[in-house]
């Protein structure tokens, strides 16, 4: 029966809406992913411009997040995930007005904006799934989710390359806004109970300006993390993990060019083992009974092995195998993180909490990606993905000390 175990909390039904709604609209998000760049491409020749797409989407995770946490604390997590789903579908109708390179301004706005939004449903989802979810069948809730993600990271590429070619960004940016308002009526179909969380710490009114508040409400989640030992640890895992995966999203493509030998084809079968080693980690995560520091620790291993294996590898098939066992290290971390974050933060300070590990996590992943930019020409893309192995391997040693520590983070 562990096998049915991962299936256990889609027989809530607010849970199910909720799950059905986000893969989705994820899967909107990664046909955009695909067409989006390959357009500003095609209509300015530029590397640099179609590189300042991800560049500004990823500016607002680092500034504005533990803004966004604090205020998700205060607000009921189910109306942000509908009112931010919905604005983002509005947003997106905007691209439709880019018809040349004149326009160009626009796709930035649309893309910094869309990623705003994202700023604030990303932690309001992981406090909303943490309300509508028994404790029991957390770990299980969390591998769900990430499954659906990765599902949507293998259907969504292709599919966005049909929509592209079969009608152009268009085709693509409606879709995408269709699925966006799809995840905002389904977040509402959960009805009014979904989303109730304990409150904020109250703060009186004659304390301060609002501004002050919201600073304190900030240092409040900042001291959460500063003063629980599993969460620094997990921050501490992240710090080498995503600078190992910054260098890795950079050098990625020179390997597979250069070393490999490959196409762009190519490269995208390498990361569809990716995606299918996430899909086989999840159904895996999901079905059996580890403690959430294990999987961290067993995955950012595992992780670093399979780096290492990809950036020493002699063939593509090699490679792709490689990559497919990283996809499965990467949702163990991915799943075990989710699981640690929502058992050791207070409801009161969910929100903060998952917005500043969305901004810590970013900030490495910039700085991975600064560095393979500033050294990658001269290090080379074998021995700096060696470099970005060690990294996560690291990680794992450091979450090692998860596992010790005294009584469980979730019910077993």
């Amino acid at each position: 029966m562990r096998s049915l175990r991962l299936l256990v909390p889609l027989r809530n039904v607010q849970f199910r809406r909720y799950w059905t709604g986000s893969v989705v609209s994820q899967l909107g998000d990664f046909a955009l992913f695909v067409a989006l760049p390959f357009y500003v491409y095609t209509l300015t020749g530029s590397v640099v411009s179609t590189g300042a797409v991800f560049v500004v989407q990823t500016v607002p995770q680092v500034v504005l997040a533990p803004l966004a946490g604090t205020l998700i604390d205060r607000w009921d997590a189910r109306r942000v995930v509908i009112f931010c789903n919905a604005g983002q579908a509005l947003v997106l109708l905007s691209l439709l007005a880019v018809h040349g390179s004149g326009e160009i301004w626009i796709v930035y706005l649309v893309a910094l904006l869309e990623s705003v939004g994202t700023v604030f449903t990303a932690p309001a989802a992981g406090v909303l799934v943490h309300t509508i979810v028994e404790p029991e069948v957390l770990v299980s809730a969390n591998a769900i989710e990430a499954l659906g993600i990765d599902l949507a990271r293998l259907l969504g590429p292709p599919v966005g390359g049909l929509l592209f070619g079969a009608g152009g960004l268009f085709t693509v940016v409606v879709v995408d806004a269709a699925t966006f308002g799809f995840a905002a009526a389904a977040a509402w179909a959960m009805g009014r109970s979904a989303g109730k969380e304990a409150p904020s710490e109250p703060v009186a009114a004659a304390e301060g300006t609002a501004v002050h508040r919201i600073v304190r409400e900030i240092g409040s989640g900042m001291a959460t993390v500063a003063g629980d030992r599993p969460l620094r640890l997990i921050f501490s895992v992240v710090a080498f993990v995503f600078v190992g995966q910054g260098l890795l999203n950079v050098m990625l493509v020179p390997l597979v060019r250069h070393h490999l030998g490959g196409s762009a084809t190519d490269l995208g079968l390498i990361l569809t083992g990716q995606a299918v080693g996430g899909i086989l980690g999840g159904l895996v995560a999901g079905s059996i009974q580890v403690r959430p520091g294990r999987m961290v620790a067993g995955g950012c291993l595992g992780i670093g092995v399979a780096i290492s294996g990809l950036a020493n590898s002699p063939t593509l098939i090699v490679g792709m195998a490689c990559m497919a066992v990283a996809g499965v290290g990467a949702m163990a971390v991915l799943v075990g993180l989710t699981t640690i974050l929502q058992g050791s933060t207070p409801p009161s300070h969910l929100g903060r909490v998952f917005a500043l590990f969305s901004a810590w996590l970013s900030l490495f992943t910039l700085a991975g990606v600064g560095l393979a930019t500033g050294v990658g020409q001269e290090v080379g893309s074998v021995s700096l993905l060696d470099i970005a192995a060690a990294l996560i391997a690291l990680g794992g040693v450091v979450a090692m000390r998860l596992t010790r520590t005294p009584g469980p983070l979730v019910p077993e």
